[in-house]
């Protein structure tokens, strides 16, 4: 069982590796270089954020988005 465990890992190391290199030659993309012109910096120096809701809430997150863009100001 450990024998096999070990061999995942490595498979999903590799894997992870190729999913990084495959992003990383996406970077060249003609809606980032807009985005970054928009925002005016690196789109990849920004922070992420995000959170997590339960799924009985989503419209309520919705409705709260949604009257927040629509908002003067």
């Amino acid at each position: 069982m450990e024998d096999e465990v070990a061999r995942f890992g490595r498979l999903f190391q590799a894997f992870m590796e190729r999913m990084t290199q495959a992003a990383a030659a996406a970077q060249d993309s003609p809606v980032r270089d807009r985005l970054d012109r928009h925002l005016g910096v690196d789109h990849s120096t920004l922070p992420v954020l995000s959170q997590s809701f339960a799924p009985y809430d989503h419209v309520n997150v919705q409705v709260a988005l949604t009257a927040y863009l629509h908002a003067e100001g």
